[in-house]
């Protein structure tokens, strides 16, 4: 009885039948074809209705998991007359960011290294774990903002989001975690070289 027929596999194939079978490819029609993409709600009818509130439940479930990571810090923002120009409201809500001047570099350190805005080692150490800014509407140069959002009232604020005062610019920029760059060496005309053996054998 015969074998039934299959198709060679492209390892048995001869030189001949390869390019043949390579040309009877080319030749098909519909072969270059662009085969139609379609948006996943035009698909499946009511997934966009469905798919937003998922988003936004992920959202909501992500910021609480975040949240409750985060350091327990007491913020305390009390609103400044001297900044705010006697507003006179005393809910920190009702004013647009949070803000502190920093008389210690060694506060912006530890919140480059731990990411969050923690209290001074003067405060645990007097048995509290409080944060204090300062709540205004306007800025005028402080040293560090946050927007008055982002400051919750007993978890650490996140690096991320704060500003810092630049005073070459006048404007302010986020806080970013990159450190100082210790110098190596120094140049005969008293330019700092960085990284004085990087990419040389020693």
């Amino acid at each position: 009885m015969p074998a039934p027929y299959r198709d060679k596999h492209f390892l048995e194939m001869s030189d001949r039948e390869r390019e043949a079978r390579r040309l009877a490819e080319l030749e098909r029609p519909g072969r270059d074809a662009v085969e139609g993409v379609y948006p996943e709600e035009a698909l499946i009818p009511g997934l966009k209705a469905v798919k937003e509130p998922l988003m936004k439940a992920g959202k909501a479930v992500a910021n609480k998991v975040d949240m409750a990571m985060r350091p327990k810090v007491e913020n305390k923002v009390v609103p400044d007359t001297l900044f705010t120009g006697g507003k006179g409201s005393q809910s920190p809500n009702d004013y647009k960011y949070a803000v502190r001047n920093v008389f210690n570099k060694a506060e912006l350190e530890d919140i480059k290294r731990a990411g969050y805005m923690l209290p001074s080692p003067k405060e645990v150490a007097s048995g509290r774990n409080r944060k204090w800014f300062s709540a205004v509407d306007d800025p005028k140069k402080a040293d560090l903002r946050v927007l008055s959002e982002k400051v919750p009232p007993n978890r650490a604020v996140r690096r991320k989001d704060v500003e810092i005062y630049n005073k070459e610019t006048g404007e302010y920029e986020p806080l970013k975690k990159g450190g100082v760059v210790k110098a190596k060496k120094h140049r005969g005309d008293g330019i700092v070289q960085r990284g004085g053996t990087k990419g040389r054998f020693v």
